[in-house]
């Protein structure tokens, strides 16, 4: 039980770096990252859209690998 919470608490720190690396990316590519057909708006977009998946809300993820450090219990996230 204990590695499972860790792997939820590591899969959102995961998601953020993610995130963070194509942020800096898209900025470095200049204005042409922003046409359709460049491969970092593309990276850009999907890594967006996969942070709001429901399975990587940070909130919800971290209350819960909290509340297992404080109580032993897992929760009830997925």
């Amino acid at each position: 039980m204990t590695m499972r919470q860790r792997t939820k608490r590591d899969h959102i720190a995961a998601v953020g770096l993610a995130v963070s690396a194509a942020d800096k990316a898209y900025q470095v590519g200049g204005p042409r990252s922003i046409a359709l057909s460049s491969a970092l708006q593309s990276v850009w977009r999907d890594v967006h859209a996969g942070q709001h998946h429901a399975i990587n809300l940070p909130d919800i993820v971290n209350f819960e690998y909290g509340r297992y450090l404080l109580t032993g219990e897992p929760g009830n996230l997925y």
